[in-house]
């Protein structure tokens, strides 16, 4: 069973196909849209507040990004910025899409722990808080 499923995984992992599906999903998502409210309502808000918004986003993100490698750091498992903007993100998204109270942290911790093990290993644990 375990062989007849590699090939279906090789196709799932190409860029190209999950690019197509996520086009499909985002043009089925947007024949469901009122672009002409939804123009309107964009138009009212002034640009400056977009861009603050914008500002606010970003800079809220990487916060969030220095608060879990200050966490991590102090634990002695020393991960550098660079791989904790990698895994942050993904985190990030499991938190939104993952109905769990753990799974940003799991995320976090699995890719954290993958990048590690590719560079000669790494302690594990680096969970900001214990998991559930």
């Amino acid at each position: 069973m375990q062989a007849a499923l590699s090939p279906l995984r090789a196709v799932w992992r190409k860029p190209s196909v999950c690019i197509i599906i996520s086009l499909l999903l985002v043009s089925l998502l947007l024949t469901q849209l009122p672009f002409p409210d939804l123009w309107q309502t964009v138009q009212w808000i002034p640009v400056q507040v977009w861009l603050l918004a914008l500002v606010v986003f970003i800079a809220g993100h990487v916060i969030a990004v220095l608060k879990w490698a200050l966490l991590i750091n102090m634990r002695r498992n020393r991960l550098p910025l660079s791989i904790t903007l990698r895994c942050h993100f993904p985190g990030l998204s499991a938190n939104l899409f993952l109905p769990s109270l753990g799974a940003g942290d799991i995320v976090h911790a699995g890719m954290g722990h993958a990048v590690r093990s590719r560079k000669g290993g790494g302690p594990s644990g680096w969970t900001p808080r214990p998991l559930p």
